[in-house]
């Protein structure tokens, strides 16, 4: 797969993405009027960080050996897998279950 992108803008886009999910957690902790979004967005952008890393497969021959371990890591998390399944929900029901 190629992407058209370098290495650089594919990490600069990974720490927008990361800003994005930043914001729902200061959302979070900023009181109950946006708590709800806040989540939507920690959960859904905190994920599509790991998404938009994966770009790297296309411009990093080293990638696989590099993200593998923390793939089976994250795998193995109880508190990762329940947050995926989480926003899995939200993305197909479009429902937050709280």
């Amino acid at each position: 797969m190629t992407t058209g992108k370098t290495t650089a803008q594919i990490l600069q886009r990974a720490d927008e993405t990361l800003a994005t999910a930043r914001l729902g957690l200061r959302d979070v902790e900023g009181g109950p009027a946006r708590r709800l979004g806040g989540l939507r967005n920690l959960l859904v952008f905190g994920r599509a960080v790991t998404n938009v890393l994966q770009n790297l497969r296309a411009t990093e021959p080293t990638f696989e050996a590099w993200f593998g371990p923390y793939v089976a890591e994250m795998k193995e998390d109880p508190l990762l897998r329940y947050l995926y399944l989480i926003r899995t929900e939200i993305l197909k029901e479009g429902k937050l279950s709280t």
